[in-house]
């Protein structure tokens, strides 16, 4: 039987539109776009439902920056054919690229409702989603590729990080368990349930899995820096010390290693080495914020202000209401007498963390420097001590207020209670020095202060009281030195500016 006249006509046009999209392909891969545009478009006027052609086109325009077209043809493509998977990916990893999540996220379960064994070739969908952090999309596409791998030990790793981030603690260390039952000596299962055991100061439990992890590969970096960080939480200062130095050995571009080496060098007093360290992590990642911020903090306590307001200023540029940023700031302002600005500072940070108990504190001890507002102060101190209240910070600021209004007996019981707790605490010393010079108790004014800066030999105002008490007591050469040393320490303090005129006079 011979074919009929229709069937060859039939025959000639798919022949006819194979070869014109085979060319347009070829003129697509050897980017000579506006041919194979040309070709794209002369099928689609005869075949407008031509799934390779529309889903070829997609990619085409998204190529030359024309994105709503390009989601167009991914659609007409996806109408024809919604069992092609790379056109799904290349479609949900557009919709990622232009911010538009929630319309990626709802393709995606589409997509893997269809087949889930497009997950398989979703790697770029996948990366997409985890440079966005859109948690509940990586963790779809891990929980299918569970589903049909045979040994799908590392997507169990991963998911456990992942349902980590989500804040499900408890399916995180299911998952994670459950892929050791499978294989003990999985290193990223260890390492991932060692995160997860770090972040719920499970210390004990997550040292014995990241060595383990380190008994495997010893000079793993991530795995170094991890037990860095769980040896801060032990209090192990000099281990964790010795991790983060062993991990920029390794990769010394690595600013949280860099960042968390500079912490432990600020708490033990090395502000200078802390500096350093700070600035190298920014200089490798200049928008980290936390450094950022720990950089301007120590720059304050080494009495470089202005620099530590310009830094910590830069962090709140790039994030505005950072509150640990804020509240530094705040303090900053404080020690440059801007009370104030302070002030304001202060109350906008606790506007955006309001259960903050160092901003509040720090609020309190704003108020009760200017000399107002001291019902306020005390206030805030006594809330914080009804739920804390053997808090040091707060009853030093709570003794140096009572100091403020006169109650001078209220404030040294106060300030004699921090010191029943912490003997060393220079503050509360210098607060009580004052509280004593008020009284007239001079030798034993002089004994506090000369004990606090023993302790803590910087701080001007402990030199300028230690000077008046000098004078009264008829030394006026020792005043002398204490308000030069004050002065050298901040040339901006008025205080010892007025008290070394007098003395000289």
């Amino acid at each position: 039987m011979a074919p009929s006249p229709t069937g060859k006509q039939e025959d000639q046009k798919v022949a006819v539109t194979s070869q014109k999209l085979s060319l347009a392909t070829h003129y697509h891969q050897t980017g000579r776009l506006k041919d194979a545009e040309q070709l794209y478009q002369n099928i689609l006027v005869e075949q407008p439902n031509h799934a390779e052609v529309n889903s070829n086109m997609g990619v085409l325009a998204s190529q030359t920056g024309r994105v709503n077209d390009a989601l167009c043809f991914f659609q007409a493509a996806l109408s024809s054919d919604p069992k092609n998977g790379q056109t799904w990916a290349n479609y949900i990893i557009l919709l990622y690229n232009t911010g538009r999540t929630q319309e990626a996220s709802f393709a995606l379960q589409q997509s893997l409702a269809i087949d889930k064994n497009f997950s398989l070739m979703f790697e770029g969908v996948y990366n997409n989603a985890l440079n966005l952090e859109c948690w509940q999309d990586v963790e779809n596409i891990l929980r299918n590729l569970i589903a049909i791998r045979n040994s799908p030990i590392n997507e169990m790793a991963m998911l456990g990080e992942v349902l980590r981030r989500q804040g499900n603690l408890l399916g995180a260390e299911r998952v994670l368990s459950d892929a050791l039952n499978i294989d003990e000596n999985n290193v990223a299962a260890l390492h991932n349930l060692s995160v997860l055991l770090l972040h719920q100061n499970r210390y004990f439990e997550a040292d014995d899995a990241i060595r383990k992890v380190l008994s495997l590969m010893p000079n793993n970096v991530e795995s170094i820096f991890i037990l860095g960080a769980i040896s801060v939480g032990m209090k192990r200062l000099s281990e964790a010390e010795a991790a983060f130095r062993k991990a920029l050995s390794i990769k010394p571009a690595y600013p949280e290693a860099l960042m968390s080496l500079g912490v432990i060098l600020s708490d033990q007093d090395r502000h200078d080495e802390a500096i350093a360290t700070f600035r190298k992590s920014i200089a490798i990642k200049p928008d980290y914020l936390e450094a950022l911020m720990r950089l301007g903090v120590a720059l304050g306590q080494q009495g470089c202000m202005d620099e530590a307001e310009t830094t910590l200023r830069k962090a709140l540029a790039i994030k505005p209401n950072y509150p640990e940023a804020l509240m530094n700031l705040g303090v900053t302002l404080g020690h440059e007498g801007r009370w104030e600005e302070a002030e304001t500072i202060l109350r906008q940070t606790l506007t955006i963390k309001p259960d903050y108990p160092e901003a509040i504190i720090n609020l309190g001890a704003t108020l009760s420097k200017q000399g107002r507002c001291l019902d306020e102060a005390e206030t805030i101190f006594r809330q914080i001590l009804a739920t804390q209240p053997n808090h040091a910070d707060a009853l030093v600021n709570l003794g140096a207020a009572l100091n403020k209004q006169g109650r001078w007996e209220e404030a040294e019981t106060t300030l004699r209670q921090v010191l029943a707790i912490k003997p060393e605490h220079a503050d509360a010393l210098i607060n009580l020095g004052a509280v004593l010079s008020k009284q007239d108790r001079w030798e034993e004014a002089e004994t506090i202060l000369r004990q606090a800066l023993a302790i803590k030999p910087d701080q001007s105002d402990a030199l300028v009281n230690l000077g008046v008490i000098l004078r009264q007591r008829g030394c006026p050469e020792e005043a002398n030195v204490a308000f030069q040393q004050a002065l050298a320490i901040n040339p901006n303090n008025s205080e010892a500016l007025v008290n070394l005129g007098a003395t000289i006079h």
